[in-house]
């Protein structure tokens, strides 16, 4: 996938209070095993943008982590 939108909803249990810059910082090995792996082909701020980023009470911790492909013509931060 040359460019591709990651997107975040993080499930916490009730009571406990997180910042997000926390949480996101904790999914960086997330966009560096998707290079890995050959799911992206770089994650760089020209082929991979953050999308959504939500908190959601819950009895279970998780987090769900959603990848989409950006189609040609999309804006995005490429170079002119």
């Amino acid at each position: 996938m040359a460019r591709a939108r990651v997107s975040y909803e993080f499930h916490v249990k009730s009571g406990r209070i997180r910042d997000f810059d926390n949480l996101l910082a904790a999914c960086k090995p997330i966009p560096d095993g998707l290079v890995e792996a050959g799911v992206l082909r770089d994650d760089s701020m020209y082929c991979l943008e953050i999308g959504s980023v939500r908190a959601i009470r819950s009895d279970a911790e998780r987090t769900i982590v959603t990848v989409e492909e950006i189609q040609e013509g999309e804006e995005t931060c490429m170079p002119s």
